[in-house]
């Protein structure tokens, strides 16, 4: 494997000029895009643009509890009207979130279902999830 600081001064010589100096970024590891985001990094994002990194704990293991990470993931037994998506967001608590956020939510795509789950979990608190999950008291 080619390291960046290998790759990256070759590169940039090849549009530099000769006697020039060589000024070589930091990238990180998806910078050029060559591999989707992982789920976890797309968690991360969301939990930053909702400003939750002091409840990213938590924020994990309600996922952990409610899909073990599957995005699309429904409760099959309930005909999917159970809990759906990464934070097991039910049918009427969708709609909620659409209208406190003021946008069309869909629950199986993740970014959806974080966008209603972080402002439940803001602006409500844990309500939503301790009653069918039990108590979330070390996480908070």
């Amino acid at each position: 494997m080619i390291t960046k600081w290998i790759l990256m001064p070759f590169l940039v010589s090849l549009f530099t000029m000769p006697n020039q100096p060589i000024i070589t970024p930091e990238i990180s590891h998806n910078a050029l895009n060559l591999t989707p985001p992982t789920i976890e990094e797309r968690i991360d994002k969301k939990i930053i643009e909702w400003d939750m990194m002091a409840k990213k704990l938590l924020v994990y293991e309600i996922i952990r509890r409610e899909s073990t990470f599957i995005e699309d993931i429904c409760n099959e037994k309930y005909g999917c009207t159970a809990g759906a998506g990464l934070m097991g967001v039910i049918p009427s608590t969708n709609q909620y979130c659409e209208k406190k956020l003021n946008k069309e939510l869909n629950p199986k795509i993740a970014e959806d279902n974080l966008d209603c789950g972080l402002w439940l979990l803001k602006n409500e608190g844990i309500k939503h999830w301790e009653e069918w999950s039990g108590t979330y008291k070390d996480y908070l």
